[in-house]
């Protein structure tokens, strides 16, 4: 059973971590006078899942599963793939 509590602890602090590390992206990207459409880019190219990123900017699943879309269309309009 210690095996087990042990696994679960480091689950659950790289699970902190790895929000964090999502947190000061956001913060990071927010500063630079990003809007909320580039904090999801940027988080869902980090490979974090939809849920993750709506919760982390306080949103909902289909508002990034929908962000995520118009930026995969706008790629397809210009392959520079620049937010705008």
């Amino acid at each position: 059973m210690a095996d087990e509590d042990l696994l679960h602890e480091v689950v659950q602090k790289l699970d902190a971590i790895m929000r964090l590390t999502a947190y000061g992206i956001a913060q990071r990207i927010e500063a630079d006078g990003g809007k909320q459409q580039h904090k999801i880019e940027a988080l869902a190219a980090s490979g974090l899942p939809n849920a993750l990123i709506a919760d982390l900017l306080g949103t909902t699943s289909d508002t990034v599963r929908s962000a995520l879309g118009k930026a995969k269309k706008r790629r397809k309009r210009d392959p520079s793939g620049t937010p705008q």
